[in-house]
């Protein structure tokens, strides 16, 4: 909250044109969510433009259009729907990351290779280990981003603004945990 509305009072001292000079959000995903909340809100919307610095940030964060912040203590209680102008891809941003937050940003992508996608698992199977040593930036990482951007983009399109009763997310519909099946084929805890 307090990021939103610092945001908030720069933008209302900086002189802009609020229809054709985008704000740009450089950063992760919190900071794009952050950046296109304030693109709504301010003055009955402002367009923006993402440049998504971190794995997650771009094979998720990005691509939605979803923007919300924390409020009273719970998360993204505060949001809209809001696309930005563009979305401007660069792996060679992730190059600046910790090993740590690469990892991180793979989890996504198994999240997408798992729920939708035997191939891009195969991808990663055979090639995720190199392109997170290698900072995402051969062209097998190349070919993964792009599959879990693509796959992202299916799930998110049909119900880009949550129309649709019962939607919670783009993946909800493809789980089927209930008391009794959640975790059939899995070895037990020890």
């Amino acid at each position: 909250m307090a990021s939103w509305q610092g945001l908030l009072r720069a933008l209302d001292e900086f002189p802009i044109h609020r229809r054709d000079e985008p704000i740009l959000a450089i950063g992760g995903g919190v900071l794009t969510d952050v950046v296109g909340y304030v693109a709504s809100s301010y003055r009955r919307g402002v367009p923006h433009i993402k440049v998504p610095t971190t794995l997650i940030g771009y094979v998720d964060a990005a691509v939605g259009i979803k923007t919300a912040i924390n409020f009273n203590g719970r998360k993204n209680r505060l949001g809209s729907f809001e696309p930005p102008r563009r979305v401007l891809l660069d792996r060679r941003l992730l190059r600046t990351l910790p090993r740590r937050h690469l990892r991180n940003g793979v989890c996504e992508i198994v999240k997408l290779a798992v729920i939708k996608d035997a191939t891009l698992f195969a991808q990663l199977e055979r090639h995720g280990a190199a392109s997170i040593a290698g900072a995402f930036q051969g062209e097998a990482a190349g070919e993964i981003l792009d599959r879990a951007i693509d796959d992202m983009l299916q799930e998110l399109a049909p119900n880009l603004f949550e129309e649709q009763a019962g939607a919670r997310g783009g993946f909800w519909p493809h789980l089927q945990l209930r008391p009794g099946n959640a975790g059939r084929g899995l070895p037990a805890a020890r």
